[in-house]
Formats: C-alpha cells, sequence, structure tokens
C-alpha cells in the first residue's frame, strides 16, 4: 500500500466497504492464528452480524462476493477464484494501525468495541 492507512480508506472506501473491511480486520484479530489469511464466511457472519447489531443497511448481503472484489480491486485484499481472502494486504502498517484509523471514521467508530461470536469454532485471541 503506498498510502497511510487513513488516506487509503478516505481515498478509495464508501462507508460499507469501510464496514466490511472493519469486519475483516475484527476476524484476522479474533481468529485462532493470527494470520493473514481469512475465511470469508467469518466475515460475512460478522458483516450481517454488525449491520443487524448497529441497525446498518446490509447492502452486500446478495452481493458479498462482488465486495470482495471491490476490496481487492483497491489493494486491500487478495482472493482466489473460490473467493477465499487469502492474504490481507496491511502494507507496512499494523493491524492495530489499520483499527485506529478505520475507527477515525464516523460509520466505524461505533464499531471499535465490538466483538465477533463465531458460528464455527474458530476461537477467540482474548
Amino acid at each position: 500500500m503506498y498510502f497511510n492507512p487513513s488516506t487509503t480508506i478516505q481515498t478509495f472506501l464508501v462507508p460499507n466497504q469501510k464496514i466490511l473491511f472493519t469486519c475483516i480486520m475484527k476476524v484476522m484479530r479474533y481468529q485462532k492464528k493470527r494470520k493473514t489469511q481469512v475465511n470469508p464466511t467469518d466475515v460475512f457472519e460478522v458483516y450481517i452480524d454488525i449491520c443487524q447489531k448497529y441497525e446498518i443497511a446490509s447492502v452486500y448481503e446478495g452481493r458479498f462476493r462482488e465486495a470482495l472484489k471491490m476490496l481487492e480491486e483497491c489493494g486491500l485484499i487478495k482472493i482466489n477464484k473460490g473467493f477465499k481472502i487469502t492474504e490481507v494486504l496491511l502494507g507496512d502498517y499494523t493491524l492495530d494501525e489499520w483499527e485506529n484509523a478505520m475507527y477515525l471514521f464516523p460509520e466505524c467508530t461505533k464499531l471499535k468495541d465490538y466483538i465477533p461470536v463465531f458460528k464455527r469454532n474458530i476461537g477467540t485471541n482474548t
């Protein structure tokens, strides 16, 4: 990534994309092993839960693959043909730095204390 997280987020992402990328970061943080590979099913579950919990319109519910493709085109993730997120591209910045930058935006501020509950047992880092 050529820009710092705040600039990247502000330049490339609309509000629902910010929420979706926040979901990806939440899954990264709370999956059993910290890695940049993320299961899109977990991301989708977190996205739907956040939308319901915070009364946010779920614009990607029927177009989730398309939403992931848009994040890939922004240079934030890599996905394979099966749409598994094979890498989250944080550049020279840490997950904490990306999350802190994301929480500066009004649509994501309320998500700071959200802790995902996964339907399948992927464990947590807490």
